[in-house]
C-alpha cells in the first residue's frame, strides 16, 4: 500500500530580529495610508467599493492558514497574533498588509482597466507588483526573520509560494471589479468589494501553485521537486497576460456602446422595472 502524502508540522517556534512592535508599526501605517486613500476615492467618487474592497482584503486574510501549510511558511513568535489555526499563529502585521496589496491595488488597477490602459503597461504594473513582494520577502524572511519557510527545500518555497501570484491576483480582481462593478450600485457594489478579493485570491493562488503544493508535501526526486517550482512561477506569470488579454477584450467591446446607446439601455430598463411594479399581477401580490 502506498504511503499518504506527508503534511508537514510546522516547525519549533522562533523569534524575528526586528522587535514585534515595530513590525506592527511599520505594516500599520502602510495599511492605515491605504485605507485613507481609500475613504479619499469613496468620498470625491461617491463609490463604495473601495472602502468595501479593503474590507473585504481582511476577510480574506482568513485564507492565510491555508496557503501557509502548503506553501511550509511559519512566522517569528509575536504577542500580537490576531487568530491561531492548525500549528499556525497569524500575526496581525499580515492581516492589515492584506489591505494595501489585496484590498486598495485591484481597486486601482480597476480603474486603470477602465481607462483603456494598454496591456504593455498593465504588464508593468505587474512586474511593479512582482519587485515589491520581492522586496518584501526579502526584507521579512531574510533580514527581519519576520517568516521562515521551512521543509526540505525552503528556498523552493520562498521562489515559487506566492511572488509572481501577487501580481494575478490584484489583476484577476480588478478585472471583476470592471466586469460586475459596471451596474453595481450601492448595497450591490458593498457587496462586491467584500466577495471579490475572497474569490479571486483562492483562484489564483489554486490554479497556479499545485505543483509546489504537491512537491512540498510528496515525496519526491530532488529535480522533480525544483520542476515543481519552476513549473509554479511559469504559471504564475502565464496568469498575466491571461488577465491582462480578457481586459483588452472587455475595454474593445465596452467602447462599442455609445454613451447614448448606455443610457437608452439604462432607461430601457427603468421603464421595464416601472411597468412590472404597475402591471395587475404585481398590485395584486402586493395586495
Amino acid at each position: 500500500m502506498s504511503e499518504s502524502p506527508r503534511i508537514l508540522p510546522a516547525p519549533a517556534p522562533f523569534e524575528s530580529s526586528a522587535d514585534p512592535l515595530v513590525l506592527l508599526i511599520v505594516w500599520g501605517a502602510l495599511a492605515l495610508a491605504a485605507v485613507g486613500v481609500a475613504i479619499w476615492l469613496a468620498v470625491s467618487r461617491r463609490d463604495v467599493l473601495p472602502v468595501f474592497a479593503c474590507a473585504g482584503a481582511l476577510i480574506c486574510a482568513l485564507n492565510e492558514p491555508i496557503y501557509d501549510v502548503l506553501g511550509n511558511l511559519s512566522y517569528a513568535e509575536t504577542p500580537y497574533v490576531a487568530y491561531s489555526i492548525w500549528g499556525r499563529d497569524i500575526p496581525w502585521t499580515l492581516v492589515i498588509g492584506y489591505v494595501p496589496w489585496v484590498g486598495l491595488m485591484p481597486y486601482l488597477l480597476m480603474r486603470v482597466m477602465a481607462a483603456g490602459w494598454s496591456r504593455r503597461r498593465l504588464h508593468a504594473i505587474a512586474a511593479g507588483l512582482i519587485l515589491s513582494v520581492f522586496v518584501l520577502e526579502v526584507v521579512n524572511a531574510l533580514w527581519w526573520e519576520n517568516w521562515k519557510y521551512y521543509g526540505e527545500s525552503p528556498t523552493r518555497s520562498a521562489l515559487g509560494g506566492g511572488v509572481v501570484q501577487m501580481a494575478a491576483m490584484p489583476l484577476l480582481c480588478a478585472l471583476i471589479y470592471l466586469m460586475l462593478g459596471e451596474r453595481a450600485r450601492g448595497a450591490r457594489r458593498a457587496l462586491l468589494g467584500l466577495v471579490a478579493p475572497v474569490v479571486a485570491l483562492p483562484m489564483v493562488f489554486a490554479s497556479t501553485t499545485w505543483p509546489l503544493y504537491l512537491s512540498n508535501h510528496g515525496d519526491l526526486p530532488t529535480a522533480v521537486d525544483w520542476l515543481a517550482a519552476a513549473v509554479t512561477i511559469a504559471l504564475g506569470f502565464a496568469a498575466v497576460p491571461l488577465i491582462t488579454g480578457l481586459a483588452e477584450r472587455w475595454q474593445a467591446h465596452s467602447s462599442t456602446v455609445s454613451p447614448v446607446e448606455t443610457a437608452k439601455r439604462a432607461a430601457i430598463r427603468t421603464s421595464s422595472s416601472r411597468e412590472r411594479a404597475d402591471s395587475p399581477s404585481t398590485q395584486s401580490a402586493t395586495i
